[in-house]
C-alpha cells in the first residue's frame, strides 16, 4: 500500500514538473483598481427624484421655507476601488489556454441629489442635498479562454493577450447608506460656490436583503504580459438582475478594471 502511494506521488511530481517546465501551467496573483456602476439604475433615479420631492416638500414647510418644487438625482459611478485575486492557466498551445480565477469585486452606484429651499439677495442660498451609495461586494470566479502571440519558438518574450468568458459570482456583502443634510452656499467672487453645513437630517446604514446572492457576467479582458509580469484591462457586463424581485426593476452590474500581476 505505502509502495503504490509513494508510487502515485512519484508519478503526480513528475507530470506536474513536465507541465510547469513546458509552460503549459501557469498561476498567479493580481490586484488593481476598477470603475462600477449599475446598467438600468437610471429608472431608479428617476423615482427617488418624485419620491424626494414629496419628502422634502414635507421638510420644507416643517422648517419654515419655501416649497421645494423640483429634486433631481443622478446616478454616479462607484471609482477608484480595490479589486484583486489570484488564476491558474492552461497553456493548451503557446497562443491559446484556459484560465480559471478567483477575485474579490466591489461593485455597486451612488446617487446624488439636491434642491434649493430659500435663496436671498446676498448671493446665498439654502440647499438640501441626498447622496445614497448601494455598496455591493463580490467573489467572482472568472473562466475564460485566453488567445495570445506567445510564440513557440520564445514564449518568454512580450506579449499580448485577449480573454473572453463568463463570470460568475457569490455575493459577499450589499449595503446601503444613505445622507440628508442642508447647507448654505455661497457664490464667491471667482463664480465658484462654497458649501457650509447647517443641520444633518439623517445618516444611515443598512443591509439590502433584496439582493441576490449569486451574479454572472459576460467578461473580456486585453493585456500585454512577459515571463513574471502582466497588465490588462477588464470589462465585466452583468447579465442576472440583482434583485430577488423583478418588480424592483432590472439593475444589472457593470464593472471596467485595470490590473497589474505576477505569474510563476
Amino acid at each position: 500500500m505505502k509502495k503504490n502511494t509513494l508510487l502515485l506521488l512519484l508519478i503526480s511530481l513528475l507530470i506536474s514538473g513536465n507541465l510547469f517546465s513546458q509552460k503549459k501551467l501557469e498561476f498567479g496573483f493580481y490586484a488593481g483598481t476598477s470603475i462600477t456602476s449599475i446598467l438600468g439604475a437610471k429608472d431608479y433615479a428617476k423615482k427617488l427624484t418624485n419620491y424626494e420631492s414629496y419628502y422634502w416638500t414635507d421638510v420644507a414647510y416643517q422648517m419654515g421655507y419655501n416649497k421645494i418644487v423640483d429634486f433631481p438625482v443622478k446616478k454616479s459611478n462607484r471609482n477608484f476601488l480595490i479589486n484583486g485575486g489570484g488564476f491558474v492557466s492552461y497553456n493548451i498551445t503557446p497562443g491559446f489556454g484556459l484560465k480559471l480565477g478567483i477575485e474579490y469585486a466591489p461593485k455597486g452606484v451612488w446617487y446624488t441629489g439636491e434642491g434649493y429651499i430659500i435663496s436671498n439677495l446676498n448671493m446665498q442660498s439654502d440647499v438640501v442635498k441626498y447622496s445614497e451609495c448601494w455598496a455591493l461586494g463580490y467573489i467572482d470566479f472568472p473562466l475564460t479562454v485566453q488567445l495570445s502571440t506567445r510564440s513557440t519558438a520564445n514564449p518568454d518574450n512580450v506579449f499580448f493577450y485577449v480573454n473572453l468568458g463568463v463570470s460568475p459570482a457569490v455575493k459577499a456583502f450589499a449595503n446601503k447608506s444613505i445622507e440628508e443634510w442642508e447647507v448654505e452656499r455661497s457664490i464667491l467672487q471667482s463664480g465658484m460656490t462654497s458649501d457650509n453645513t447647517v443641520q444633518t437630517f439623517i445618516s444611515s446604514k443598512e443591509t439590502m436583503t433584496d439582493i441576490n446572492d449569486f451574479d454572472l457576467g459576460l467578461v473580456g479582458s486585453m493585456g500585454v504580459g512577459s515571463k513574471h509580469f502582466f497588465f490588462d484591462v477588464k470589462y465585466n457586463k452583468g447579465m442576472k438582475n440583482i434583485f430577488t424581485n423583478s418588480s424592483d426593476g432590472d439593475y444589472k452590474n457593470n464593472l471596467f478594471a485595470m490590473c497589474l500581476g505576477v505569474k510563476f
